[in-house]
């Protein structure tokens, strides 16, 4: 099959930029081309998936909130008993979703990082987490446990009622950090874990994580 290949005024239409911004990316070796005789030439298809790259980066800077991440069906108010129980049921919620392409990696990486090194970070809170190359976009699940879960080592002392699963691609660092920032800004407020506590169902827990909630407003 022959390749499309486009001229610099029809890569400048292409994009809706001035022939010179096309030129002087080629000259810095931004953009796919190639010289035919004394002429630049440009495949189609790089400079389709060239396209796709740049808005792909453009993504991974743009801020990221909760609610762009969680939904409440990734919710669970449990009544766990072990760490193992709790660390299995949110690996297979965020194994359903179509973000994580081999949700079998997916599962031997949360439990063979929980055997390192426990994952509880103190206040309560555990946020087990992972990065790999089969996740696609940020996932995250969230368990708010009636008890404590006896088993989770804590590094205060203090029984784990709260575990935030997320995974993340390789190239998503910067978004994850931002992410995890703003979920322990939350959770380590005590009045704000009540509120988690005392919600009755999957939406409420998700309306104060999102900041939805009028009385997520009230947390000081």
């Amino acid at each position: 099959m022959n390749e499309e290949i486009l001229t610099m005024e029809e890569v400048a239409q292409y994009l809706k930029i001035s022939e010179r911004a096309v030129y002087d990316w080629v000259q810095k070796k931004k953009i796919p081309a190639g010289k035919i005789g004394t002429s630049w030439r440009f495949k189609k298809s790089e400079i389709l998936r060239w396209v796709d790259e740049q808005f792909d980066k453009l993504k991974q800077e743009l801020p990221v909130s909760i609610s762009d991440i969680l939904t409440p069906e990734n919710i669970l108010l449990s009544d766990f008993r072990s760490k193992t129980a709790v660390l299995n049921s949110l690996i297979s919620v965020l194994s359903e979703t179509h973000s994580i392409e081999n949700p079998e990696i997916f599962s031997m990486r949360i439990l063979e990082r929980e055997q390192m090194l426990s994952t509880a970070i103190g206040l309560g809170i555990a946020v087990p987490h992972v990065h790999l190359s089969c996740v696609n976009n940020i996932v995250m699940a969230c368990a708010v446990n009636r008890f404590p879960i006896p088993d989770y080592n804590c590094i205060d002392g203090e029984p784990v009622r709260i575990v935030l699963m997320i995974a993340s691609g390789f190239n998503q660092q910067r978004r994850y950090l931002s992410l995890l920032s703003s979920c322990i800004g939350m959770l380590k407020e005590r009045n704000f874990q009540d509120l988690l506590f005392n919600a009755s169902s999957r939406e409420q827990v998700w309306s104060l994580l999102a900041g939805t909630s009028s009385d997520s407003g009230d947390i000081k």
